[in-house]
């Protein structure tokens, strides 16, 4: 069901949406020279 699958992408985007600020906040505590 196209509906189905187009939930499913929504709520994906929406928790990569949430993951990416704290996934890039790590890359950027990774990346930081010390």
């Amino acid at each position: 069901d196209a509906r189905m699958f187009s939930q499913i992408t929504n709520k994906e985007m929406r928790i990569r949406a949430k993951m990416m600020p704290i996934v890039e906040d790590l890359i950027r505590k990774l990346n930081v020279p010390h």
